[in-house]
């Protein structure tokens, strides 16, 4: 069963880009990344497509999650569906 897989399937994506006057380059990782797919088919009706899309469409989430000790960012699929957290070093290696 892949969701008990205990390899560490961390897939990394650098590109440049971003909005007028911030500019740069970026780095995502997408941790576990083969048991996310495996909880996204069972649980999403519309499957990748559907997640990448409303992944597109964030906004900072006011009022919602406190950044915490760390004062992580967190954000919200305009369909109210996931929200997204920046996790620090320190967290991730904790």
């Amino acid at each position: 069963d892949v969701l008990l897989l205990p390899d560490r399937t961390h897939l990394r994506h650098s590109f440049d880009g971003g909005p007028p006057g911030r500019i740069g380059r970026h780095q995502v990782t997408a941790y576990f990344a083969l048991q996310f797919d495996a909880v996204r088919r069972l649980v999403l009706a519309d499957g990748d497509p559907g997640f990448v899309a409303a992944l597109s469409q964030c906004r900072p989430w006011e009022g919602g999650a406190a950044g915490g000790k760390s004062n992580a960012y967190f954000a919200k699929t305009t369909d109210d569906r996931f929200i997204i957290k920046q996790v620090s070093r320190t967290e991730l290696n904790s």
